[in-house]
């Protein structure tokens, strides 16, 4: 469950932000008031997240349990994306697609600033390594401590390169970026 999860959070993250660019302000990023900044605006989310664009991720849950999970971009234009996932390997399961405006993908990178916190971290995945925005965000669910570690790649504005989710201090599940493709 917290595989699927994770893999919903990093399909809403990835939608959210999709090259390299000057960096935008802290304005042009923050989507609402008491919001922390987003790492990438809905303009960098769409010139780098072009039709055919595909990033695959590695999905790990607590049990052990790994999945291989495909993201294509299809259908770009200048308002959105819609974005198909398949489950590649053993779990091989049909594609499923949505289509989501790039302010839709931007706000899913969206947090409140009080439980956010925004530093800079070097990330290494099997895809390379990347100067990454370190999110930190901080909740409660069911009465657990929840932490979600998401490392956006500057160079590399979508989905967070890798991501962490922690329910009372104890890794549930975890996605990194092990392949970009094209078509």
């Amino acid at each position: 469950m917290h595989s699927i999860r994770m893999a919903l959070l990093g399909a809403l993250v990835t939608l959210a932000a999709c090259g390299k660019s000057d960096w935008p302000g802290e304005k042009e990023r923050t989507l609402e008031e008491g919001h922390a900044p987003t790492p990438y605006t809905a303009e960098q989310l769409r010139d780098a997240c072009p039709s055919g664009h595909v990033r695959v991720f590695e999905i790990e849950s607590a049990g052990g349990f790994v999945i291989k999970k495909r993201y294509r971009f299809l259908d770009a234009d200048e308002l959105g994306v819609t974005i198909e996932s398949t489950v590649e390997g053993p779990a091989k399961q049909a594609p499923t697609s949505s289509r989501a405006t790039w302010r839709e993908l931007q706000a899913n990178a969206s947090f409140p600033k009080d439980s956010t916190q925004i530093s800079e971290k070097r990330v290494e995945t099997p895809a390379g390594t990347f100067d990454c925005l370190r999110y930190v965000v901080k909740s409660e669910e069911n009465g657990k401590s929840v932490v979600k570690y998401l490392d956006f790649a500057r160079e590399l504005p979508g989905m967070p390169v890798r991501m962490t989710l922690e329910f009372d201090g104890q890794k549930v599940s975890a996605m990194t970026l092990v392949r970009l493709d094209s078509e």
